[in-house]
This record gives structure tokens, C-alpha cells and sequence, in this order.
């Protein structure tokens, strides 16, 4: 008896760590997305700081649409970036 009851302990025992050491993983990820989120955001901006700047300043329709283009394509990054920061329902 004394034995099943040391093992079922062990058991409880080692199952609370998996749970911890799996909650420790995911904030780590949680963490390094965090991280890459906003190491991309700062240099996103200066390229849609420079693409809208440099479309104010052509008077060239293609250009101008290439630059409207590369904004709208780092919107789209921007809301990709904020759905991988945003906080995830467990």
C-alpha cells in the first residue's frame, strides 16, 4: 500500500513539473515573438515613412503606384504583427 501511494505522489509529482516546464516553453515563445514583433515593427515604419514621402514627391504614376503598393503591403505586415503579438486564448 505504502508503495502505490509513493508512486501515485511521484506521479503528481512529475506531471506538475511537465505542466510547469510547458507554461515555462510557451512563455518563452510568447516572449521571442514579442521580441521579433517589435524588432520588425521600427524598421516597417521607416520603410512606409520613406514610401509616403517619396510618393508625395513623384510625378510618376508607376512609381506612385509601386509606392502605394509597398504601403499597402506593409499594412498588411503590420496587421499580421499585431495578430502574432496579440494575447493567445489557451
Amino acid at each position: 500500500m505504502r508503495q502505490i501511494s509513493t508512486t501515485y505522489v511521484a506521479s503528481s509529482s512529475s506531471g506538475h513539473t511537465e505542466e510547469h516546464t510547458e507554461f515555462g516553453q510557451q512563455n518563452k515563445t510568447v516572449n521571442r515573438i514579442d521580441d521579433l514583433v517589435h524588432d520588425l515593427r521600427q524598421p516597417l515604419s521607416v520603410i512606409e515613412s520613406i514610401a509616403y514621402y517619396l510618393e508625395m514627391m513623384s510625378s510618376d504614376a508607376i512609381i506612385t503606384s509601386h509606392l502605394q503598393h509597398i504601403q499597402k503591403m506593409i499594412g498588411e505586415t503590420h496587421r499580421i504583427l499585431e495578430q502574432a503579438s496579440a494575447p493567445q486564448a489557451h
